[in-house]
């Protein structure tokens, strides 16, 4: 952890009982969300980044917010407040997916918005993002991992193989693997796939699929 996290983390921890103690979980949730005063979005950013989830984290973050008022009354400063909050946002995580997983099961309607902006840079119909999300957050951490480098992130195949200390084809794979979840998602949502992630599978969008391509050749 660095030393600004430290700080921050610091901070909240200080501040938790005039914020969680003494009071309904109607009360702790108007104090949550007044100016975000345990910074519950940046470790909701902090734990989608670490787990690589494709969510979109204003959902993940009213869920949470609702987790930790409920929850508010239980807490008496153990586990470290930065760990039961983050506990709280895997919960909620969680949660979410598995909603969204039902959700696919029983062709439930969602509300387009919710995914305008997670669409927007891989090229998808806000429609069909639901199901494309739901294929991806159901592959293993290390392939999720791998298509946020090389395809979010930008990082090239060689900064990330280096960063993970890991062979540059493996991570290529892995990536490979990921994207393969969001077309087949995207396909069986809407019957096709959408223009630029049409590109994406053909590697056609960017110096990290480019790299990603040539390292797996035409194996599967």
């Amino acid at each position: 952890m660095n030393k600004t996290m430290r700080v921050r983390s610091d901070e909240r921890g200080v501040r938790w009982r005039a914020i969680l103690s003494g009071a309904s979980s109607r009360v702790v949730l108007s104090r949550l969300v007044n100016h975000d005063p345990l910074g519950l979005a940046e470790v909701v950013a902090e734990r989608l980044e670490a787990g690589a989830w494709l969510l979109d984290g204003e959902r993940v973050l009213l869920r949470s917010v609702a987790l930790c008022a409920r929850r508010a009354s239980r807490y008496h400063g153990r586990p470290e407040l930065s760990n039961w909050l983050a506990n709280l946002v895997d919960e909620a995580v969680g949660q979410i997916i598995d909603e969204d997983g039902q959700a696919e099961l029983t062709g439930a309607a969602r509300e387009p918005a919710v995914y305008r902006d997670l669409a927007l840079p891989l090229g998808l119909e806000p429609t069909a993002m639901g199901a494309a999300c739901s294929a991806f957050n159901g592959r293993p951490r290390e392939e999720r991992r791998a298509f946020f480098s090389l395809v979010l992130a930008g990082l090239s195949l060689d900064e990330a193989a280096a960063r993970d200390s890991e062979a540059p084809t493996a991570l290529a794979r892995r990536a490979r693997r990921a994207l393969d979840a969001i077309m087949g998602g995207a396909v069986d949502d809407c019957g096709g796939l959408p223009g630029q992630l049409n590109l994406l599978a053909e590697g056609e969008s960017g110096a990290g699929f480019s790299q990603l391509e040539s390292s797996l050749g035409t194996a599967p």
